[in-house]
């Protein structure tokens, strides 16, 4: 079947996807629940989970979390013809794994849960990884993995795992892209690092205020060339404001930092990115002809898992009803 029809076909079944998302007020009644038991059923009343035994203690809902992420996949896998364009997505899950497993083998720990959602099989990863045959794995993990090791030996700092690893896969998803020749992914991409390395900047020049670790944690390939954080850093915040006025997220960084200086918190700042994020990929939906209408889907479904996980970790944590309200990604199809 030729690409054109696949994704006529594609766009008229993701229309009907939109149709099953849940609803605002699907939300609002998780909150409104006496407990955590009673915003789990309302879960598996929309479709969340398939293992009865998961769906039995709202302390499961993570996993009934992780099977939704497995539908969402698994109908991505139907409707694009290019796989490398789910392994676009999927490499977050394998970068995730890869981190549990390295921390929980230096805490000495076997009380891990992985992500199935990656494109390695778990199985496979911790043989590769239990057994440091790291040639099993994409060169860009198996370095990451070396690197983040011989620091971790000379530091003891688990936070190494995250950067090297993170940066790797930061570096696989803009590959895949720059392959694929996909111009959504490409900007998706530089998105995810313009992200990274504004968040960067904001925790460096907030709490950790450290100059080595920005470095360490910036990532090349963004729209801002890394010398003009490094300047920033040394700045103020109204500076950082300034700077990226008039930049595509020039009103996320003012919202994120507003917020800081009125509440001490940088909790806000992931819930902007988020949503400018989908209000990128909205900007492709209507281009039919393509994977734009799918991409826009796993967006919406990727809000909709978050606010999930937020509500439950809020009435599992008897979190004040309003204070779960601020949290919520707000998307609309």
């Amino acid at each position: 079947m030729k690409n054109d029809v696949i994704y006529a076909y594609s766009s008229a079944s993701v229309a009907v996807l939109y149709g099953r998302l849940v609803d605002r007020n699907t939300i609002e009644r998780m909150i409104e629940t006496e407990n955590a038991s009673d915003a789990l059923k309302l879960m598996v009343e929309k479709d969340y989970g398939s293992t009865p035994a998961a769906t039995e203690s709202p302390y499961e809902y993570e996993r009934l979390i992780l099977e939704e992420e497995h539908k969402v996949y698994r109908r991505m896998d139907e409707l694009l013809p290019e796989k490398k364009h789910i392994a676009f997505f999927k490499y977050k899950n394998d970068c995730h794994n890869i981190k549990v497993l390295l921390k929980g083998e230096m805490a000495d720990s076997d009380h891990i849960r992985l992500n199935p959602n990656g494109t390695i099989d778990p199985n496979k990863l911790q043989v590769a990884i239990r057994e440091r045959k790291l040639d099993l794995l994409p060169k860009e993990f198996s370095q990451a993995i070396e690197e983040a090791l011989e620091s971790y030996a000379k530091t003891k700092n688990p936070a190494v795992f995250d950067i090297y690893l993170d940066k790797a896969c930061f570096l696989l998803m803009t590959k895949t892209a720059e392959e694929s020749k996909n111009k959504i992914l490409k900007a998706i991409a530089e998105f995810i690092i313009d992200s990274n390395n504004i968040k960067a900047l904001i925790r460096n020049m907030t709490v950790s205020k450290s100059m080595n670790l920005l470095r360490s944690t910036i990532l090349s390939k963004g729209s801002v060339d890394l010398s003009e954080y490094v300047k920033l850093f040394n700045g103020t915040m109204e500076q950082v404001k300034a700077y990226f006025s008039g930049k595509p997220l020039g009103e996320v960084v003012t919202k994120s930092i507003d917020a800081y200086l009125s509440t001490g918190s940088l909790s806000g700042m992931d819930k902007y990115f988020d949503e400018y994020y989908l209000s990128l990929i909205k900007e492709y939906k209507q281009q039919i002809d393509g994977p734009a209408p799918v991409f826009y889907y796993h967006a919406l479904k990727e809000m909709e898992m978050k606010n999930m996980n937020l509500v439950m970790t809020g009435k599992i944590n008897l979190l004040p009803k309003d204070d779960i309200r601020e949290r919520l990604r707000i998307y609309y199809v």
